[in-house]
């Protein structure tokens, strides 16, 4: 786990999510990994990194927080949503060891 990786990851989960999801969910989901991408495109050592990291896992967890939302379950075919969780969920978990290690 290191942040190069989480950041290649996270991209592998933008084009999963641009390929799985129509909008104008897609729009709303994108946002949030964008952000998150946008956060951890500057994060670096130094004194800020520990608030990126921070800010980063709560936007992946607005991400899931609307994966796994009503609407979502209504728009995404269960196999394609249960795809993306399976991405969105280990990028979450290294972000808080990274946070911790930070």
């Amino acid at each position: 786990m290191s942040l190069p990786s989480v950041r290649c990851r996270l991209l592998d989960l933008i084009d999963a999510t641009t390929s799985a999801v129509s909008p104008p969910l897609q729009d709303h989901l994108l946002r949030k990994l964008v952000d998150t991408r946008n956060l951890l495109a500057t994060a670096g050592p130094g004194p800020h990194l520990r608030q990126a990291l921070w800010h980063a896992r709560a936007r992946l967890d607005k991400y899931i927080r609307g994966l796994k939302s009503r609407g979502a379950l209504r728009r995404i075919d269960p196999t394609k949503r249960g795809a993306l969780l399976d991405q969105a969920l280990p990028i979450r978990d290294d972000l808080g060891a990274l946070l911790a290690a930070a």
